[in-house]
C-alpha cells in the first residue's frame, strides 16, 4: 500500500474515529457514522456560507446574516462532541441547532441553507437510535412543525419550505426503506444467534460431563444440564449469578473457589486432578477435574471454566482390581513359601526340611512357621534340618536359624542339622552360638539314621 494513501486513512481514522473508548463494538460503529455524517455536514455548510459571501447573498454587516455563521460552528461542535463517549447528546444538540437555524431564520427573512441540515437529520438520527418509529416521529414532527409556521406565523409563505418538505419526505422515504431491509437482515442474524446459541446448549447437555463457567468474582455465568442436577437445581438458567456457597455442597465451597483463584491468578490451566468427596447420598465419590482460565475479547481473564467427571465406579473397579491382585500375589508368596520350606514326613515322629539355595531374612521367618507347622501337624519328635543345598548364610540369618532350633526345642522336639558346609561353620563359630546341644551330622543319611536311634528304632537287615 502507498504511502499517500496510507495517510489518507490515517486521516480519515483521525477525523472519524471515537476518541474515548467505547467498549461495545455496535454502539462505537454508531459513534463513528454519526461523526462521518457530522463532518460531512460541517463540510458541506461551510463551503455553502463561503459561497454566499462571495455571491454576495450574505451580507455580513446585518447581524441577522451571521446566523448561518453560529449555525456552522455550532455544528462543529456537535462533530467534537459525537467523538466522545457523549456522542448520543449529540443527537439532542443537533436537534436544537436544526430548528433555530431553520424555523427561526426565515422569520427574520435570511435566505438560510438550513433545509440542508433539516433534510439529513432523519438518517442522522436513524443512523444514531437505530429505531425506525424514532426516524417516522422525527419526519412528521418536521414537516408539521414546517405547516405550523406557515400557517400560524405571519409574513412565512410556503415556498420558503417547499424545498425542506420535499427532501425530508424523499429521504424518510429512503431511510423507511433501508431500516425496513435493515430490521430483515437483524432478524434473521438473531434467528442465527439463537440457532446456534440453542445447538451449543444442546451440544453441551448432551455430553457426559459436567461443565461450568464462572466470571472472576466467582459468579456462575453458565454450565450444562448435569452440573445444575449436581448442585441441586433443575435448569442450567438457575445458575446465572449465583456462587458455591449458594448451591448443594456448600461446605466445599472455600476450597472449589480457592482452586478457581489460583487457576486465574497463575494463568495456568489445572488438568485432570483427582479430588474424592462425599456425595449427598452419604456415599464416597471420586471427581476428576479440569480447569483453565477464559479470556475476554480483549485478551483480559475474564473467569475460569471447569470439567469434571465422576468417576466413582472406574475407581472402585480400580480399587477391586489392586485388591483382587493383592490377594493373587499373597497367594502365590504363600505358595512359594511353602514351596522354598517344605516339611516331609519320613516316618512317625520324624519330619525332614530340605533347605536349598540363598535363604534371606524373609525365608528365614518363613522356615521358623513352617517348621513349626510341622512339628505341630506330624507330632515331630525330631527333626531333621538339611541345609547341604545352602551355600551361604550370613550372620543374621545363622542367628535366625539356631533361634528356630531353640523354637523346635521349646515346641519338644530335637533337632539334628546335616550337610553344614564349611562357610556356615564359621559364621556360626564367629558369632560366637552354642550349638553343643545341637546333633550335627555330615549328611542326610547318617541324620537319619541318628533321628532313628533316638526314637529306639534299629534298622535290620
Amino acid at each position: 500500500m502507498s504511502k499517500p494513501l496510507n495517510f489518507k486513512i490515517q486521516l480519515m481514522n483521525w477525523l472519524i474515529e471515537p476518541v474515548t473508548f467505547i467498549d461495545n463494538p455496535e454502539r462505537r460503529r454508531q459513534a463513528r457514522l454519526l461523526s462521518s455524517l457530522l463532518l460531512a455536514l460541517v463540510l458541506v455548510s461551510t463551503l455553502s456560507v463561503i459561497i454566499d459571501v462571495a455571491s454576495g447573498q450574505l451580507v455580513l454587516r446585518e447581524i441577522s446574516s451571521y446566523m448561518p455563521i453560529f449555525g456552522v460552528i455550532a455544528l462543529l461542535g456537535v462533530y467534537g462532541l459525537s467523538r466522545t463517549r457523549h456522542y448520543t447528546a449529540s443527537a439532542a444538540t443537533f436537534v436544537g441547532i436544526l430548528f433555530i437555524i431553520i424555523h427561526i431564520a426565515p422569520i427574520f427573512e435570511v435566505d438560510s441553507p438550513g433545509w440542508l441540515y433539516y433534510a439529513v437529520l432523519p438518517i442522522l438520527l436513524s443512523c444514531l437510535l437505530f429505531s425506525l418509529n424514532i426516524a417516522l416521529v422525527v419526519a412528521a414532527v418536521s414537516i408539521g412543525s414546517m405547516l405550523l409556521l406557515i400557517i400560524f406565523v405571519p409574513g412565512i409563505k410556503f415556498d420558503i419550505y417547499w424545498l425542506p418538505v420535499m427532501y425530508t419526505v424523499i429521504i424518510t422515504a429512503v431511510v423507511v426503506t433501508f431500516m425496513r431491509h435493515r430490521d430483515l437482515v437483524e432478524m434473521d442474524r438473531q434467528l442465527e444467534v439463537k440457532q446456534s446459541q440453542q445447538m451449543l446448549e444442546l451440544v453441551l447437555n448432551s455430553i457426559p460431563i459436567r461443565v461450568f463457567w464462572k466470571d472472576k468474582d466467582l459468579k456462575f455465568l453458565g454450565g450444562n444440564h448435569l452440573f445444575a442436577q449436581d448442585v441441586g437445581l433443575a435448569s442450567p438458567a438457575e445458575l446465572v449469578g449465583k456462587n458455591d456457597f449458594d448451591l448443594a455442597g456448600s461446605d466445599r465451597a472455600a476450597c472449589y473457589q480457592a482452586d478457581d483463584r489460583l487457576v486465574m491468578e497463575s494463568n495456568q490451566p489445572k488438568l485432570n486432578y483427582e479430588k474424592v468427596q462425599t456425595a449427598p447420598t452419604g456415599t464416597e465419590q471420586w471427581l476428576q477435574i479440569s480447569k483453565i482460565p477464559f479470556r475476554d475479547p480483549a485478551g483480559n481473564i475474564a473467569g475460569v471454566l471447569g470439567i469434571y467427571d465422576d468417576i466413582t465406579a472406574r475407581k472402585q473397579v480400580e480399587i477391586e482390581r489392586e485388591r483382587l491382585q493383592q490377594e493373587v500375589i499373597e497367594a502365590q508368596q504363600r505358595a512359594i513359601a511353602e514351596l522354598s520350606t517344605p516339611v516331609i514326613p519320613i516316618m512317625d515322629r520324624i519330619i525332614v526340611m530340605p533347605l536349598m539355595g540363598s535363604i534371606d531374612s524373609l525365608r528365614a521367618r518363613n522356615i521358623t512357621r513352617s517348621l513349626l507347622a510341622g512339628i505341630s501337624q506330624h507330632r515331630a519328635k525330631v527333626v531333621i534340618l538339611d541345609v547341604t543345598g545352602v551355600g551361604l548364610m550370613d550372620t543374621g540369618i545363622v542367628n535366625h536359624l539356631n533361634k528356630t532350633i531353640q523354637a523346635a526345642q521349646l515346641k519338644g522336639a530335637q533337632t539334628i542339622v546335616t550337610g553344614i558346609s564349611d562357610a556356615v561353620a564359621e559364621a556360626i563359630v564367629d558369632l560366637g552360638i552354642d550349638w553343643s546341644g545341637v546333633t550335627t551330622l555330615a549328611n542326610l543319611q547318617t541324620g537319619l539314621m541318628a533321628a532313628l536311634d533316638s526314637l529306639g528304632i534299629k534298622l535290620t537287615q
